[in-house]
């Protein structure tokens, strides 16, 4: 018999250290199903210098990554209505920055180093990235797309404190409403969590998760 629901609430709410946050999602309550994320807190790094080609117009926007790999490529996704960039496609956990720099077609050159701080990045925002891909996967396990998604946090989700994923809406509670607005063939969304999160103010938090109730497939409430 495999982990169930309850089996993975017990777990996770026993190890979540200080304000660590974990999400749990759940499709067509099926077990099996079963996906968790974490959340991750501010983080800094740096990048070398390596030589970078320019292939497309005299001003681009690279990408370039802890391996040194560098990427160009226009914001011409649109996904969950708004636009994805670049970085949205790099492996989780590998650190990024986005630059631009001035160069004819084809010049070759050194990227200039960086050092940069790496946002948080709250557990429904990894569900929120990684959704379409699980998605697939469900479909591929049922025979067919869930009518219902569950997804379960240690906290009621933020109004506007996320901000990790430069080309998604700020807020968990609104990422997970565009997400809702993506997938119109998903007949529920229920979002439950342990405990009011407060860190922006009783008000925030009564609007967050208000705005998630008021959607005609949504609902919130706390276990």
């Amino acid at each position: 018999m495999g982990l169930t629901l309850n089996d993975a609430l017990q777990r996770v709410r026993g190890i979540a250290l200080g304000q660590e946050v974990w999400c749990i999602v759940r499709f067509d309550k099926v077990d099996e199903t079963m996906e968790v994320f974490w959340s991750t807190p501010h983080t800094t790094g740096s990048i070398a210098r390596p030589m970078v080609r320019v292939d497309q117009e005299p001003e681009n926007e690279m990408l370039l990554d802890a391996k040194n790999n560098v990427r160009t490529e226009k914001v011409d996704r649109d996904i969950y209505g708004v636009k994805i960039g670049v970085s949205d496609q790099v492996p989780l956990g590998v650190m990024t920055t986005t630059k631009k720099i001035k160069a004819k077609p084809g010049m070759w050159g050194i990227a200039e180093p960086n050092v940069m701080l790496l946002p948080a990045k709250h557990a429904e925002e990894y569900l929120f990235e990684q959704f379409p891909g699980i998605l697939a996967s469900v479909k591929r396990r049922l025979g067919e797309r869930p009518k219902l998604v569950e997804i379960y946090v240690r906290y009621s989700p933020c109004l506007a404190v996320s901000n990790a994923l430069p080309h998604a809406p700020t807020g968990c509670s609104n990422k997970l409403i565009a997400l809702a607005n993506h997938y119109p063939k998903i007949e529920h969304w229920d979002v439950f969590y342990d405990a009011p999160y407060t860190g922006e103010g009783d008000a925030a938090m009564l609007k967050s998760v208000s705005q998630i109730k008021d959607h005609p497939r949504m609902w919130s409430e706390c276990l």
